[in-house]
């Protein structure tokens, strides 16, 4: 009995030990989370809540102290503190314990500035046919705008719209014959509403790329 209970207890010390441990990594890799999401928040909107886009992204985390601050220009700050409760079960062993992080994050000063922006391409098509089955060489011109202040997907909004033309133009793979009655009411038709190429001229009225 009394060796049982020396192992028993030492385990029992040995397993809370790991259990607190965990609890207070947990902790800190949380705070640290806290620190970067308030500073990283702020840096790219000097007017949005720090504390709101913590508890939204960090729900089950409750920092006792959050402070934001502007250290040097264009340089958002947050500190985030917490006590976690220590190995009260160990005596000479601290009942709780403070957790401190910070970080800084560069805040743009032309954020949210930048103009629309758009890419040209002249080519030669060689085998263009009208609706009267006349062939001819013809020129084309291809052009299109992302604006990302009208795309309604936020900060990576010309990132979006750039892979999502590029998904679009890499669908389009035309037949090796002209369908019969030419491309009207096809799968092709860019008056047809639904069609890739309808989709693609779309753009240029402003439509946003889903």
């Amino acid at each position: 009995m009394p060796e049982t209970a020396m192992v028993l207890g030492t385990a029992l010390v040995i397993l809370l030990g790991a259990v607190q441990m965990t609890t207070i990594g947990f902790s800190q890799i949380s705070a640290d989370g806290a620190a970067f999401v308030a500073a990283h928040t702020t840096a790219v909107d000097p007017a949005a809540n720090g504390s709101a886009a913590v508890q939204s992204a960090l729900p089950a985390f409750n920092p006792d102290s959050l402070a934001l601050s502007t250290p040097l220009p264009n340089i958002r700050q947050a500190v985030v503190t917490k006590a976690v409760d220590g190995f009260t079960m160990l005596p000479g062993l601290a009942g709780s314990y403070a957790l401190s992080t910070a970080d800084q994050e560069y805040q743009n000063p032309n954020a949210g500035k930048a103009a629309p922006f758009a890419f040209s391409v002249n080519a030669q098509l060689n085998n263009y046919c009208d609706d009267t089955e006349t062939c001819s060489p013809r020129s084309i011109y291809l052009a299109q705008a992302i604006d990302e202040t009208g795309s309604g997907q936020g900060w990576n909004g010309p990132f979006n719209e750039w892979r999502c033309h590029q998904q679009y133009f890499a669908s389009l793979n035309f037949p090796a014959t002209r369908p019969a009655g030419g491309l009207a009411a096809s799968g092709y038709d860019p008056q047809s509403r639904g069609t890739v190429e309808n989709s693609i001229y779309s753009w240029d009225t402003g439509a946003a790329c889903r």
